[in-house]
């Protein structure tokens, strides 16, 4: 028996619109991701690296093809289960961070566990254990504005891990950050999957992609490359 993927897509096809106005965002994609891969997906504007990171995060729908996670098949997944997955299984950084302004980094970090079951201390281990593994904990009474852009992404990895998530779903997480701290952002992703995480970057930087063991190339919402270094 052939072993199942961690992710798999199977002819996953994307399109938005009506009529004339139909646009293909994806056509007939397939992609198979292993647990513990660190994979970088890269392409021109428009060319479908977001909305397959989307899909794949279950943000977005598809309008055909076959999703599994974990061999399950999760197309008919109710909204409700979709978000159990967004909120234990995946984790999610983009390049703005997403911080809310008037939280201190304590709360930011903290938002994923409102939707679970823990009760207020064990929120707060979480919170601070996280903190200190990103080396932040000396920042959780500040306010985003009083951060860095550099602390900012931290803090928002940081989020991203709080609730255990296994796969990380990172949407150009270096864009807004210069050449120094983008290594740093990287070398913390490194680090996050040499301990066993799976990291999905789409980036438009060949530097950031040469941190990634592999690397996927789309354009027009097609696979036109995929290779591992």
């Amino acid at each position: 028996m052939k072993w199942m993927k961690n992710i798999e897509l199977r002819n996953i096809t994307k399109k938005y619109g009506k009529g004339e106005n139909k646009t293909c965002a994806l056509n007939k994609v397939n992609i198979g991701i292993d647990e513990g891969e660190m994979v970088a997906i890269m392409g021109t504007s428009g060319s479908g690296k977001t909305t397959l990171l989307n899909i794949i995060g279950t943000i977005d729908s598809w309008t055909e093809g076959e999703y599994y996670l974990k061999g399950k098949n999760i197309r008919d997944y109710s909204e409700k289960e979709k978000a159990v997955l967004r909120n234990q299984v995946f984790g999610f950084v983009v390049q703005d961070f997403a911080l809310v302004p008037h939280y201190k980094v304590e709360k930011n970090v903290e938002l994923p566990l409102y939707y679970t079951k823990y009760s207020k201390k064990k929120r707060k281990e979480k919170t601070d254990h996280v903190l200190e593994r990103l080396h932040l904990i000396n920042k959780k009474h500040c306010y985003p504005a009083e951060l860095s852009g550099g602390q900012k992404q931290r803090i928002a990895i940081a989020r991203a891990l709080v609730n255990e998530a296994e796969i990380l779903l990172c949407d150009e997480p270096t864009g807004a950050l210069d050449s120094k701290t983008t290594k740093e952002i990287m070398d913390i992703f490194v680090m996050l999957n040499r301990s066993g995480k799976t990291i999905i970057i789409v980036t438009h930087d060949m530097e950031v992609a040469k941190y990634c063991r592999r690397l996927v190339k789309i354009e027009d919402g097609n696979i036109i490359e995929d290779v591992y270094k």
